[in-house]
């Protein structure tokens, strides 16, 4: 029954992507050699998951795809991991540990020099596989971070926006994408006495004028950044990572919190089946 009722949404779903695709000039067979690794992948990551053996025959049952196709793919490893963003992790860190901030949300300028540097323990509390030089660089190209008079380095953002990077830009689309689907994943099809709902709302008005939109922008924006930093303050009284005392409790868990704003004018289908646009719709 889940099956059928996946399969039946499916078109829903594929829609975003495909216009993603449409948008940018990316052709049908570009889309499935990309489906075609990922299916293999995922495949092979699911069955690890469930610590159960891993095969190329296995893999062809599972997803369809051709065995030859199977192992090529298997031995290319082309497909990284998902990685956590070291760089907003850090951020984070640095705003709510009380070993790099004065109260909770208000961190403190550190000092940079040397491997045994303040600022080089706040990333080895967050990773130890990157350099502190990497993440220093990384948050000063973005103007996240500026030096002080002492010499010292403090955070002048709240939290990690890769500006300009169209690239970062789309992985975080793909991770949010992914936690979505697996939330409302839940919603459908969990027992109603297995767990509570996940949050998933949503506002939306259709007959707004252009003179409205840069105050909706605004406000939403700034309504959105308080929101955020309101979560935030609450649930890093949770993390362990943050509160290296709090060792009670079992088990770990990832909450994730997410929303976004869209303003775009309205296209209205004509019965000829083209678009006519907001500006051409007569408005009674």
């Amino acid at each position: 029954m889940f099956k059928e009722t996946v399969l039946s949404s499916l078109i829903q779903l594929a829609r975003p992507l495909v216009r993603l695709c449409i948008r940018h000039g990316i052709k049908l067979g570009e889309l499935f050699d990309v489906v075609k690794r990922v299916y293999v992948v995922e495949a092979e990551r699911f069955l690890q998951r469930k610590e159960e053996s891993v095969s190329t025959s296995r893999i062809t049952l599972m997803t369809g795809v051709h065995r030859t196709d199977v192992a090529q793919i298997r031995s290319e490893k082309k497909f990284a991991p998902r990685e956590r963003h070291t760089a907003s992790d850090v951020i984070s860190q640095w705003r709510y540990d009380p070993r790099f901030s004065t109260k909770p949300g208000s961190p403190r300028p550190l000092g940079i020099e040397g491997k045994e540097s303040e600022f080089a323990e706040l990333v080895r509390s967050v990773s130890h596989s990157v350099s502190p030089y990497t993440v220093s660089f990384e948050l000063e190209r973005l103007g996240m971070i500026s030096k002080t008079k002492d010499g010292k380095v403090k955070l002048t953002t709240r939290v990690f926006v890769p500006k300009g990077d169209s690239s970062a830009i789309l992985n975080m689309l793909a991770e949010d994408m992914d936690d979505l689907i697996v939330a409302v994943e839940e919603n459908a099809f969990a027992k109603s006495e297995d767990l509570l709902p996940n949050h998933h709302l949503k506002t939306e008005y259709h007959n707004l004028p252009d003179q409205a939109l840069i105050e909706i922008k605004q406000w939403c924006m700034k309504e959105g950044s308080a929101f955020h930093e309101r979560a935030r303050n609450f649930l890093s009284r949770f993390d362990r990572d943050l509160n290296p005392n709090l060792a009670s409790g079992t088990g770990r868990h990832r909450v994730v919190v997410g929303s976004f704003s869209l303003v775009e004018e309205v296209q209205q289908i004509e019965s000829n089946g083209n678009e006519k646009s907001g500006e051409d719709q007569e408005i009674t």
